[in-house]
């Protein structure tokens, strides 16, 4: 059995019948209301086995744009609203499997920052279940403006230790593996050789190499990799990158040097560059045209102009 799409619109315009899913819009000549009454059932059930000629006509049509979907029955839980997003977007008449794919995924994000949270809060959010989070520092009073989870009470404390109980309150399920060191070219082997992992997320900005050390390991441990950064009045992101395209950054950051970070830094652009970043990875994951895609994008935080270089 099949039905409409749960974002799916449909309403009568003089003698035309409009149908509207996203940015999608289909105006159908529909004098008699024939295929508005087909649709427009209380249930917005569609009966795909029919013998009826004109009504086989509406179902080719509603296949063809992805309008309908198997008709299933989502548990009520905090993904709910996930599955019904994935609904919509699907190009295939059969339930989504994305939701079920996300929590299988094994995430490590180096830098638990201003950036570093956004990015894990978001990816907690689509269903992520299992993270290795690497940072040594502690909390400190200076973090509060801008990184999420931590309150007044964590100063002092270790940030993984903190994120790790905080998500486990949150929702037991999560796996949360926690080390306690800072990223450089003496500790990198020591810190991600031993695990599998789906992405390596760069979310630091120290040591100045930081993003040549990690993105050395995601090429050599054959792991996607994804980096950021955010600075006064711009930010940066790369596309996920596959294990083969990971040189084209190191050879990027090779002509453009990080500089040490400055002492600046709000909770707006934070949250912004962190969303796109856990925009790109949750895209990467669903969308397979992503997936050959390298570049860097430059977010002009006055205008929201965004910029792309290839790499």
């Amino acid at each position: 059995m099949y039905r409409l799409k749960e974002a799916v619109i449909v309403f009568r315009e003089n003698k035309n019948t409009i149908i509207q899913l996203g940015t999608s819009r289909f105006k159908i000549l529909d004098e008699y209301g024939q295929f508005y009454n087909f649709i427009s059932n209380k249930d917005r059930i569609i009966n795909i086995n029919t013998t009826n000629s004109r009504e086989e006509k509406y179902i080719e049509f509603l296949k063809k744009e992805c309008l309908i979907t198997e008709n299933v029955e989502y548990s009520e839980d905090r993904f709910i609203k996930n599955e019904y997003f994935f609904e919509d977007i699907s190009r295939s008449l059969l339930r989504n499997a994305c939701q079920s794919s996300l929590k299988m995924k094994k995430v490590v994000i180096v830098g638990l920052g201003g950036l570093g949270t956004v990015v894990l809060k978001n990816l907690v959010a689509i269903g992520v279940m299992e993270f290795t989070i690497v940072d040594a520092d502690v909390v400190d009073i200076s973090n509060l403006n801008r990184q999420l989870y931590f309150t007044y009470k964590d100063i002092g404390k270790s940030k993984v230790e903190v994120l790790k109980e905080y998500l486990y309150k949150y929702d037991s399920d999560i796996k949360v593996h926690i080390v306690k060191e800072f990223i450089t070219e003496n500790t990198i082997d020591l810190v991600l050789s031993n695990s599998i992992f789906d992405l390596i997320v760069n979310a630091a900005d120290m040591p100045t190499d930081i993003v040549s050390v990690v993105a050395n390991k995601a090429y050599e441990l054959d792991v996607p990799f994804i980096t950021g950064g955010v600075g006064l009045r711009t930010g940066t992101f790369t596309n996920v990158l596959l294990p083969k395209k990971v040189k084209s950054i190191l050879k990027y950051y090779e002509g453009n040097s990080c500089e040490t970070p400055m002492k600046g830094s709000i909770s707006t652009t934070n949250m912004l560059v962190g969303s796109f970043i856990a925009n790109e990875i949750l895209n990467f994951w669903i969308n397979d045209e992503f997936n050959e895609q390298s570049h860097i994008n430059f977010v002009d935080f006055d205008t929201y102009q965004i910029e792309r270089e290839e790499l």
